[in-house]
């Protein structure tokens, strides 16, 4: 028992708490934890008989004094903490601050490694550079579509990354600015399709490929959160078009868009220039090239009107990915990051 108690001097009113505390961070991601620290709330006249902290979201801690710890929200929005000091008066005070509370983004797991390119043959079509520790297989054929290379590179987050060739011969090929675009814009069309989020990134580029016209291009997919880089060269001289596609996490595209740059650099056309008498029978009519849809036949996709040629087969290229990215991991390619559910570019 106190048997000298702290007496207040005669008509000296009693003073209320002062009341402060800091967080170590004011926006913090769900889950997260973070420390709160009321050691500067004081009583400056007594002590502080009760505190009790309010974090917004239904907890609330009551205890004697005013303790500091660490605290960790569940659910992302704006909450309130409110930091209460009663004193042995009586008096109480309380002081409060905003707390940002972002969505819980998991850690990336680290980047693979990619290995020094090679050249891969496809003989009498063309020579194309591929990281030596990918799997690669020609003519493969991939939920129905035969390509002239398939190459599977590493999983990251669960998708197979891959680049894939498909050569097909095409007539009505044109190596003009206007041909590209309209292959650019169909496949994009195409693709929006089956994935209403996928839209096209950037400004194509239009390029020179093996000494014949291209186009590069990017299309994302914000629900799948895959990239593809995506290119098209055309020759009219051998009357054919060749589609490439590289498809990967987009948690990759730092590093792989140095890959995109030699494979397209080194991408080399071997197929011999087809004589004069094996042009179509239009061809030798006299007919022009077409610029608008015509009523023929495309022969990189049967029965489908021809429209700027062969945006079908590039289609089936930026398509192509959904099945490769559910196929069994080569022994060659390692799988980089942690389980999670299976991801495809379209149902």
């Amino acid at each position: 028992m106190d048997r000298y108690p702290l007496m207040r001097p005669y008509g000296i009113p009693a003073e209320p708490p002062i009341v402060t505390f800091t967080v170590s961070s004011a926006r913090v991601q769900a889950m997260e934890y973070f420390s709160f620290d009321g050691s500067g709330t004081y009583d400056p006249d007594g002590h502080i008989a009760t505190g009790q902290w309010n974090f917004g979201d239904g907890t609330v801690f009551t205890f004697p004094g005013i303790m500091s710890g660490s605290y960790a929200y569940q659910q992302a929005g704006n909450y309130t903490i409110t930091l209460t000091a009663t004193d042995n008066n009586g008096f109480t005070v309380s002081d409060s601050q905003i707390m940002v509370v972002v969505a819980y983004v998991p850690p990336r797991p680290p980047l693979p490694s990619i290995g020094s390119p090679r050249i891969v043959e496809h003989l009498g079509d063309f020579r194309v550079p591929v990281p030596d520790d990918w799997s690669v297989e020609l003519d493969a054929t991939v939920g129905g579509t035969k390509f002239a290379l398939v190459a599977i590179g590493p999983t990251y987050n669960d998708f197979r990354t891959n680049l894939i060739v498909l050569s097909e011969k095409d007539d009505s090929v044109r190596e003009s600015h206007g041909y590209l675009d309209g292959l650019v814009q169909g496949t994009v069309a195409g693709v929006q399709s089956h994935d209403p989020s996928a839209y096209l990134e950037g400004t194509p580029e239009f390029l020179v490929v093996s000494n014949h016209s291209a186009v590069s291009f990017v299309i994302r997919h914000p629900s799948s959160g895959v990239d593809q880089r995506i290119a098209a060269v055309v020759s009219e001289a051998h009357h054919r078009v060749w589609a490439i596609a590289l498809s990967f996490d987009q948690g990759l595209g730092e590093l792989l868009g140095p890959l995109w740059g030699t494979v397209l650099a080194g991408f080399e056309i071997t197929a011999a220039v087809p004589p004069p008498h094996s042009l179509s029978s239009w061809r030798l009519s006299g007919a022009s090239w077409p610029l608008q849809p015509q009523s023929y036949s495309s022969p990189c996709d049967p029965g489908e009107s021809h429209e700027w040629s062969c945006r079908s087969c590039l289609r089936r290229v930026v398509q192509r990915p959904s099945t490769l990215a559910r196929a069994q991991p080569q022994a060659s390619a390692p799988a980089v990051g942690p389980p999670s559910s299976r991801r495809h570019l379209f149902a």
